[in-house]
C-alpha cells in the first residue's frame, strides 16, 4: 500500500481553514520539528548578493539541496550549509 500524507498552506484548502487554520499547521509543524519528529530536508543558503550562484546551483540537475536566500551576511560571512 502507498499512502500520502500532506499539507498545504495555499490553494483552496488555506482558503477555506483561514488564517487561524494556517496558523495551527504551523504550530503543528513546529511543534513536530522541535520534538525531533520532523526534520526539515537538506538546504543550502546565499546570502542576497550571491543570487547569481544561488540561480546557478537551484538550475542544477538533482540538486541535493533547496536553496535559501537570506537578505544579509551572518557575522560578516556568508553562510552556506
Amino acid at each position: 500500500d502507498i499512502v500520502f500524507r500532506g499539507f498545504w498552506l495555499s490553494g483552496r484548502v488555506a482558503a477555506e481553514q483561514g488564517p487561524e487554520g494556517k496558523a495551527a499547521v504551523l504550530d503543528r509543524l513546529a511543534s513536530l520539528v522541535a520534538e525531533g519528529k520532523l526534520t526539515p530536508g537538506p538546504t543550502r543558503r546565499f546570502v542576497l548578493s550571491e543570487w547569481r550562484q544561488a540561480l546557478e546551483y537551484y538550475q542544477m540537475d538533482r540538486r541535493p539541496a533547496k536553496v535559501l536566500l537570506q537578505p544579509s551576511e551572518h557575522n560578516g560571512a556568508s553562510i552556506n550549509a
